[in-house]
């Protein structure tokens, strides 16, 4: 009767060279976990727009693993229009107070340049 117990969101697009694991959520998944490795698919990019597939992201520990802070794709893709939305990945690994998902919301704000709005 269109009641979803669970849903599905996978981590994809956090780091590689192939979209496979990004088409695939594309295919199965109410949302993804980082698809930071999209931004170099305009295509992708696109068919998640489309469907407003969301994209939870992790820019503290993107930072601390491959990416630097300031090279994130997370501003890029809110402009695109894409859903997207900060998340905590490895609190206790990455950040450095006792609320981490208010310390990735101050971070974003700050180096990203992001209004009360966005």
């Amino acid at each position: 009767v269109g009641l979803n117990v669970l849903q599905y969101r996978p981590t994809a697009g956090e780091m590689g060279e192939h979209p496979d694991h990004l088409v695939s959520a594309f295919l199965l998944a109410n949302s993804v976990m980082q698809g930071v490795t999209m931004e170099k698919f305009p295509t992708l990019q696109y068919l998640y727009y489309l469907a407003q597939i969301g994209i939870c992201m992790t820019p503290l520990s993107n930072n601390g693993m491959e990416r630097p802070y300031i090279e994130h794709p997370f501003k890029k893709f809110l402009k695109l229009g894409l859903k997207v939305s900060l998340g905590t990945n490895g609190p206790l690994h990455f950040h450095h107070t006792l609320q981490p998902l208010v310390e990735e919301y101050a971070t974003a704000k700050n180096l990203f340049k992001l209004s009360h709005t966005d």
